[in-house]
C-alpha cells in the first residue's frame, strides 16, 4: 500500500482554538486528505500541520525538504493536500519544488483536483496556473490593503480606533460638526451628547480619562503591575473587556496617537487629531526609568515588593520604627508604610525590619530559580506566527470595510467582530513578546550570585509580583517576623 504524506495548512488561527476553527476546518482537510489518499490506493503516513502558516512562505518552514527527503528515503511515495493553495501561495517556489518531486518520484495529490497529474503536460499546466492565480489573489489582497491605506492616511482616518478615541458620529450626532463622521475624537464627557444633557444621563464609560490616568500613574513611578492592578481593583475593562495586563499598557505607552500623530505602515502624520496627553508627557514617560533611592534609605532586595496589608500600598525604607527611635544599631531601618496616598490614609499602617524582609525574599527567590522553570519561553517562530496573525486581522477588517456596503443591516456588527479579533490578535502578541523579553532576562542560580544588588532586584520584580506584610500578631521579641509575610505572589514567568 502507498504512503502520503499529507500537509494541512491555516493561514491564520487569530488565537482560535484548534478544534474551532472553522474557515477552512483541519478536520475537513483532514478528511478530504485521507479519502483522496485511499481512493489512489494508499494511506496517510506523517501529517504536517501548519497553524497560523501563510501559503506565500510555506517553502521557508522546511517542509518541502522534510517531504522530498522521506520521498528519497522511501518512507513516503507522494504528498495529498486538500486544496491546491494549501501546499502554497507561492508559483516562484512550488515551481522547484514540483521538479525535485518528480525528479525524486513522487506523487502529488490534491483531493480538489481529480485525476490531475502533475507530470503530464496538461497537469503541469493545471497545476501552476493554480499556483499562479493563488498567488495573484494573495498579491490582489495586498494591493487593496495598500490602497485603502493610501486613502485613509490621506483622509486622516485610522481603520483602527485607538483605546481612548470614538469616531466623530456616535448615535447620529456629530460631536465636531466640520470633521468627517469617521474622524477621532477623545472619548471623554467633553465630546458627549449624553453627558452635556446631565452628569446621570450617560451610562457610558468614556476611556480619554483613562488614558491620562495610566500615563499619569506611569509618569508618577509606578510599575506596570501596580497600575494594571489599579484598573483591576477599579473594576475597569481592558480594551478587549478583561483584565488589564503589562503587554496592553506598555503598547499603549509607545502608541504615538495619544499625541495625535497617525502612523500606517511607514506613513507617518503629526497633529491629526486631538492629542490625549502632551509630547513632553509622553517622551518622558517612555524613558521613565523607577528611581531608587540611595544612601541611608537605599533599598534592598525587597524594594518595590513588600505591599501594606492595610492600604494596599508599596512599603518603602523608612528608617527605624516610629515606636524604636533609641536604637542606633546598624541595621535596625524598616520597610514602612506611608501612611498617606491618593486612596486616603491608611488605617493600620505596618513595619518590618528591612534586614529580615530582604533574606526572606532573597530566600524565596532562590528557592525558585533553583527548583522552578522559567514558564514563558517564545520561540522567534512563535512570535512571528502572532505577529502575523495580528497582520491578518487587521488585513481582514480592511478588506470587509472595503468590500462590504456600510448600508448592509450586518456591516456594523461584523465590522465591530473584526476589529475585536484583530486586537484579541495584537494583544496576544504584544502579551507574549512582553513575557519572552522577561523571561530571557531571569539568570541561573550561579549567574545570579554575580549580579550586584541592582541586578538581583531587578530579577526580583520580573518574578514576583508583591508580598503582603502583615501587623505583627505578638509584640513578643521572640515572635517570628516571618510569619507576617504572606506568600509571594509570583508573575507568570516563574512556575
Amino acid at each position: 500500500m502507498k504512503v502520503f504524506d499529507e500537509i494541512i495548512r491555516v493561514s491564520a488561527m487569530n488565537g482560535r482554538e484548534e478544534s474551532a476553527e472553522s474557515t477552512k476546518t483541519i478536520g475537513d482537510q483532514r478528511a478530504a486528505n485521507r479519502s483522496a489518499a485511499k481512493e489512489a490506493g494508499g494511506r496517510i503516513g506523517r501529517s504536517f500541520k501548519l497553524l497560523d502558516q501563510s501559503g506565500r512562505t510555506i517553502h521557508k518552514t522546511g517542509v518541502y525538504d522534510e517531504l522530498l527527503q522521506r520521498v528519497v528515503d522511501g518512507k513516503a511515495d507522494g504528498v495529498v493536500v486538500a486544496y491546491g493553495d494549501r501546499l502554497t501561495r507561492n508559483w516562484r517556489a512550488v515551481g522547484a519544488f514540483y521538479d525535485k518531486l518528480e525528479d525524486a518520484g513522487a506523487e502529488v495529490i490534491i483531493a480538489g483536483m481529480p485525476g490531475v497529474d502533475y507530470r503530464t503536460a496538461t497537469g503541469r499546466v493545471m497545476t501552476g496556473m493554480m499556483a499562479v492565480v493563488s498567488d495573484m489573489v494573495g498579491y490582489q489582497a495586498v494591493d487593496r490593503g495598500n490602497r485603502l491605506a493610501d486613502q485613509a492616511f490621506a483622509d486622516g482616518i485610522p481603520p483602527v480606533v485607538p483605546y481612548g478615541y470614538r469616531r466623530n458620529l456616535l448615535d447620529d450626532v456629530k460631536a465636531l460638526p466640520d470633521k468627517p463622521e469617521k474622524a477621532l475624537v477623545p472619548d471623554d464627557p467633553s465630546h458627549c451628547a449624553a453627558c452635556a444633557s446631565g452628569p446621570r444621563s450617560c451610562d457610558r464609560v468614556h476611556t480619554a480619562p483613562i488614558v491620562r490616568r495610566i500615563f499619569e500613574l506611569r509618569d508618577a513611578g509606578r510599575s506596570w503591575a501596580k497600575i494594571a492592578s489599579t484598573l483591576n481593583d477599579a473594576g475597569v475593562p481592558s480594551p478587549s473587556g478583561g483584565h488589564w495586563v503589562h503587554g496592553t499598557l506598555g503598547s499603549m505607552i509607545r502608541n504615538e496617537a495619544y499625541v495625535g500623530t497617525f502612523v500606517l505602515g511607514k506613513r507617518r502624520r503629526e497633529n491629526v487629531w486631538t492629542a490625549l496627553v502632551g509630547k513632553a508627557l509622553f517622551r518622558r514617560v517612555r524613558q521613565a526609568r523607577k528611581v531608587t533611592p540611595s544612601g541611608n534609605y537605599a533599598g534592598g532586595i525587597a524594594q518595590g515588593i513588600l505591599v501594606c496589608s492595610g492600604c494596599d500600598q508599596p512599603l518603602s525604607v523608612r528608617g527605624l520604627h516610629p515606636t524604636h527611635r533609641s536604637k542606633t544599631a546598624r541595621g535596625s531601618q524598616t520597610y514602612g508604610c506611608r501612611r498617606s496616598s491618593r486612596e486616603g490614609s491608611c488605617p493600620r499602617p505596618v513595619y518590618v525590619s528591612k534586614d529580615r524582609a530582604d533574606a526572606f525574599v532573597e530566600r524565596e527567590l532562590r528557592a525558585v530559580l533553583k527548583h522552578a522553570k522559567v514558564g514563558i519561553v517564545a520561540t522567534s517562530r512563535d512570535l512571528e506566527n502572532r505577529r502575523r496573525a495580528w497582520e491578518d486581522a487587521r488585513e481582514e477588517t480592511a478588506a470587509f470595510v472595503e468590500n462590504v456596503s456600510a448600508r448592509d443591516p450586518h456591516f456594523a456588527r461584523g465590522k465591530a467582530k473584526r476589529e475585536a479579533d484583530e486586537q484579541r490578535a495584537r494583544e496576544a502578541y504584544e502579551l507574549l513578546a512582553a513575557q519572552a523579553e522577561e523571561a530571557e532576562q531571569i539568570p541561573s542560580p550561579s549567574a545570579f550570585d554575580d549580579l550586584d544588588l541592582d541586578g538581583q532586584r531587578h530579577v526580583a520584580r520580573l518574578l514576583i509580583d508583591r508580598v503582603v506584610v502583615s501587623p505583627p500578631l505578638s509584640r513578643s521579641r521572640f515572635a517570628n517576623v516571618e510569619d507576617r509575610f504572606g506568600r509571594p505572589i509570583w508573575k507568570r514567568a516563574a512556575q
